[in-house]
């Protein structure tokens, strides 16, 4: 099972994912936590650049989608092969809001550069969104993220 979270910075999303790591770890479910950029030792070295250099809204996309690649393929497809959960701090959505929108590189053309990793993905994970109103306290919207999981974990079960 892959689980993103996405949102603006400071939305909270890295609080989620520590509050949803540690109910998972109290349950004794195996999981691993990750996050983009990064994720891999590459992905890391991406990351480094990606906060200091002042780059084109195009060179920062291949380097968003060569993180990713690395952190799909090494990381990511190998923990769900294994039968363990991901969650991911960020993910394909933030592709598409942050550098299709953010930085005018155009919707369609990073959706259609970004199409090929979450086809790997979308084949085998029909209903892999689920939307949650960030706009609650830190502890309704990690109940809500937990009666999702639990609902989700009870049919892969």
């Amino acid at each position: 099972m892959l689980i993103t979270f996405e949102g603006i910075d400071g939305c909270g999303k890295t609080t989620q994912v520590n509050l949803l790591s540690e109910y998972l770890r109290k349950k004794g479910v195996e999981h691993l936590v990750t996050r983009e950029p990064g994720g891999t030792k590459e992905g890391e070295k991406i990351r480094e650049i990606l906060m200091k250099e002042d780059l084109t809204p195009l060179a920062e996309l291949f380097l968003f989608l060569a993180s990713r690649a690395q952190h799909v393929e090494r990381f990511i497809i190998p923990a769900l092969e294994a039968g363990k959960i991901v969650l991911v701090d960020r993910f394909m959505d933030s592709s598409v809001a942050y550098q299709g929108f953010g930085r005018g590189i155009g919707k369609d053309t990073v959706k259609r550069r970004v199409r090929r990793g979450y086809l790997i993905l979308s084949r085998e994970e029909k209903e892999r969104i689920v939307v949650i109103d960030g706009n609650m306290k830190p502890e309704e919207i990690h109940r809500k993220i937990v009666e999702e999981f639990e609902k989700r974990w009870r049919d892969l079960s």
